[in-house]
Parts: C-alpha cells; sequence; structure tokens
C-alpha cells in the first residue's frame, strides 16, 4: 500500500512539474530575434574557427602551390586528402556546428547554419573547392536532423 502511494505521488509531482515546464519555455518566434541569435551564432563560430583553422591554412596553402604551378609530394597530397576528410567531418559534426545547428533547429531556419560556416569559411578565404564542397551539404536536412535548444519550444 506505501509503494502504491509513493508511486501515485511521485507521477503526479512529474507530471505537475513537466506542465510547468512547458507553461514557461519560450516559443521560437519570441526568442529567434537577431539581437538573440548573433551572439550565439558568435560563439559557435569561434568554436568552428578554433576547431578548423589550421587545417583551413595549410589546405591553403598546398591549394596555393598547385595553382601557381607547383607540385606536391605524394605524402603532401594524401596528408590533404586526409585533411579535407577531416575538416568536412569537423563541419558536419564539430562542436561549433553542432551549436549552429541548435540555433538552426531551435529557429527553424536552416540559413543560421548554412550563413554561418559559409561565412566563416569566406572569412579565412578557403580554396574555392573547399568552398564549393560546403556549398553542396544539405543545410537543410542536418538543420532537421539537429535538436533545438533545451527550454524552447514551438507552439
Amino acid at each position: 500500500m506505501f509503494k502504491k502511494t509513493v508511486l501515485t505521488a511521485a507521477l503526479i509531482i512529474g507530471s505537475f512539474s513537466g506542465l510547468a515546464g512547458c507553461a514557461t519555455a519560450p516559443d521560437p518566434a519570441e526568442v529567434c530575434t537577431a539581437e538573440w541569435i548573433k551572439p550565439r551564432a558568435a560563439r559557435a563560430i569561434k568554436e568552428l574557427r578554433r576547431d578548423t583553422s589550421r587545417t583551413i591554412k595549410s589546405l591553403s596553402r598546398n591549394a596555393e602551390k598547385l595553382q601557381n604551378g607547383g607540385s606536391l609530394s605524394a605524402w603532401r597530397a594524401a596528408s590533404m586528402i586526409s585533411s579535407v576528410q577531416k575538416l568536412a567531418t569537423k563541419i558536419q559534426r564539430g562542436s561549433g556546428v553542432k551549436d549552429l545547428k541548435m540555433l538552426a533547429a531551435t529557429c527553424d531556419d536552416p540559413a543560421i547554419l548554412r550563413d554561418g560556416v559559409v561565412g566563416y569559411l569566406e572569412d579565412v578565404k578557403a580554396p574555392k573547392a573547399l568552398m564549393d564542397m560546403i556549398r553542396g551539404f544539405d543545410f537543410e536536412k542536418m538543420t532537421k536532423e539537429a535538436a533545438p535548444l533545451e527550454g524552447v519550444t514551438k507552439s
């Protein structure tokens, strides 16, 4: 009998706390303003920059060398291919991109993710081939797969 009473009380309290959480969660239409998005996106881009800047600099140097008629050793070419793969993974799954995905999912706006990533790569003057590859990403799908920020619910 005592177990049943405790279980019932726990279920009731849990139900009320769940309802209270829903009642206080902000609506994305109210939250997703430029003033709200901009600092969060900037922090995410900073994280993306930290994760990828060394690789992008290396790729840019190698791409410039090739454009100027130079050649790469077999080791350097293999390293460059590996770097592109690592970079693509960071751009799809890195912590800064995860934050951008979360913002995009919360606000139901894939442009937040696309503009953040592409804008960052343009700022660091990433090689054209890399830019073309990134522009080919399905940012809408990446946004749909992401979880929105906790505490923000769509009404």
